[in-house]
């Protein structure tokens, strides 16, 4: 077969691990190109998050971190294609408005109905239908079986995932994974796919995990609760300082954690009945009585951070607002109150699609999310996506202590199911993709070619590890450190048991490319 790989944009470390998927693919026997952009595009996201910079710097910078850096074969940029065809948008201008969400950060139904919303998706419209058009060209000039790309959400990576889609060819998006190791890899959707997760997680939710794939699991919950999961992208609440529930006199003690919807906005996968998150806290509220005692909101604390030039000021106003207004104590982003802290102090735990979701569970709490997200099918969450749910929905705490604590074991078993199946079983590669830290990887042979083939036709992923146990005896030791919060004990990961390293590496003359980017920010701060 002939596979077609392009990442669009350099940031880091997607343009080498897609590198180190064609060399996968060609040691299958299979054929590969690459599409680049050599200066292509009228203007791109990254030019619009770093808009201080020239953008002939920005241009640079990205080409320096290309895929040319790694060969200097089988290369094609966006310019040998463009004009060869029709530039119509029939699916692909979804992805300019994805990225003016993210861009922008917009929040309400008001933002999403601003003219700055509107002027900001259409900056990215003349580079979308020229990625679009010279994607398609592409697509069919070199007759590609199957298209590997990076994200396939925001514009121009939309263009190219919508492109094959024109052309009735599979496409398969990559990202970088949660917790480090393995590649993210959803066929036929973009990043933000749900079906491919979910149909994995819940076919492993009933499946009992092995001792070292327990304990690999709740290592990683551990890195959260001791502030050591320097693998993911962000770590928040770094320097947080944990203090008393902040309300008094209150029947209940239930945390909202509302998160950004910029990111998913647009994302049918994750949409609710809701008209929007308030809406529900709205319903909550009603259904359950509640008084402004009973709650306390905690702002994300990545709204005080910047994004390439935006704040989150917004998401901010949005549910900062709804507090007052409902006389909700409110806690802001840049406030140091540990969430971890909160949470524990917590009886119910509201999210929007929040990985804190996998926290609360792992200390047993009641997790009650508002919309789809990566962990709906796990079995540990209380649902609320609609009116409808309410009628179902009851507190565990109001639960006889008996029931309450074998529901909270339960929650925990789940969760640790979760945490595994998604980091070990969706992600793929996962024992010769190594995460060092979230820019730097290394690559370890043995892994089977033939699992990307299965990823075009049938379009499906396997399982990355097969293994389970036949009880949950082997699940004990992990779920008894969970209920102790024996974080100390999980601190150090089991021993993995690695290949040879491959030398997936940038050729002699840009050597200098990675010492020098290590020292910059990473691409979207």
């Amino acid at each position: 077969m002939k596979f077609g790989f392009t990442s669009i944009y350099s940031w880091r470390p997607h343009v080498e691990q897609m590198y180190y998927l064609s060399r996968l693919a060609e040691q299958g026997g299979h054929e590969v190109r690459f599409l680049t952009c050599d200066s292509d595009l009228p203007t791109c996201y990254t030019r619009q998050m770093r808009k201080h910079r020239p953008s002939l710097v920005e241009c640079t910078a990205c080409r320096l971190g290309g895929i040319r850096t790694f060969t200097s074969e089988n290369i094609d940029a966006l310019h040998d294609y463009a004009g060869l065809g029709q530039p119509v948008l029939p699916n692909a201008s979804a992805g300019i408005w994805s990225s003016a969400s993210t861009l922008g950060r917009f929040e309400s139904p008001a933002d999403f109905e601003s003219p700055e919303y509107f002027e900001t998706a259409e900056r990215f419209r003349p580079a979308t239908e020229k990625a679009y058009d010279a994607a398609k060209a592409w697509i069919k000039g070199q007759r590609l079986d199957a298209v590997f790309m990076f994200n396939g959400r925001l514009d121009v990576l939309r263009a190219v995932a919508e492109a094959a889609k024109d052309c009735r060819i599979p496409y398969v998006s990559m990202e970088r994974t949660w917790l480090g190791h393995g590649l993210q890899l959803l066929p036929n959707e973009n990043c933000l796919g749900l079906k491919t997760i979910d149909k994995m997680i819940a076919e492993w939710s009933d499946k009992p995990l092995l001792h070292d794939q327990a304990m690999i699991a709740a290592h990683h919950i551990a890195a959260r609760f001791n502030r050591s999961n320097s693998n993911e992208w962000r770590a928040y609440n770094v320097n947080a300082q944990t203090n008393p529930w902040p309300v008094l006199g209150g029947k209940h003690r239930i945390l909202l954690l509302p998160s950004s919807r910029s990111e998913i906005w647009g994302q049918a996968d994750w949409n609710s009945e809701w008209s929007e998150p308030t809406a529900a806290y709205d319903a909550l509220i009603e259904h359950l009585k509640l008084s402004p005692q009973d709650m306390v909101m905690r702002c994300h604390p990545v709204w005080a951070q910047n994004i390439g030039p935006t704040n989150g000021k917004r998401s901010e106003a949005y549910y900062s607002d709804w507090a007052k207004r409902h006389g909700v104590t409110c806690i802001p982003s840049k406030d140091p109150t540990s969430t971890l802290g909160l949470i524990e102090a917590s009886d119910v735990v509201v999210v929007y699609g929040g990985t804190a979701a996998m926290d609360a569970g792992a200390l047993g709490k009641q997790v009650i999310s508002l919309c789809p997200s990566w962990y709906q099918k796990a079995g540990f969450q209380s649902t609320l996506y609609s009116l409808a749910d309410l009628a179902e929905l009851k507190l565990h705490k109001d639960m006889q202590p008996t029931a309450r604590e074998r529901l909270q074991n339960h929650i925990r078993q789940q969760v640790l199911r979760y945490v595994y199946a998604m980091n070990y079983r969706v992600m793929q590669f996962t024992q010769h993709v190594r995460c060092i830290k979230p820019t730097e990887y290394q690559y370890f042979d043995g892994a089977d070619p033939a699992r990307l083939t299965r990823m075009v036709v049938p379009g499906e992923i396997e399982a990355d590890d097969k293994r389970y146990a036949s009880d949950t005896s082997e699940e004990a030791q992990a779920i008894r450190a969970l209920e102790a919060k024996d974080w100390e004990s999980l601190s150090s990961p089991p021993p993995q048991h690695l290949h040879k390293k491959l030398p997936i590496q940038r050729r002699a003359i840009y050597g200098m490319v990675d010492y020098t980017r290590a020292k910059l920010r990473r691409g979207d701060l």
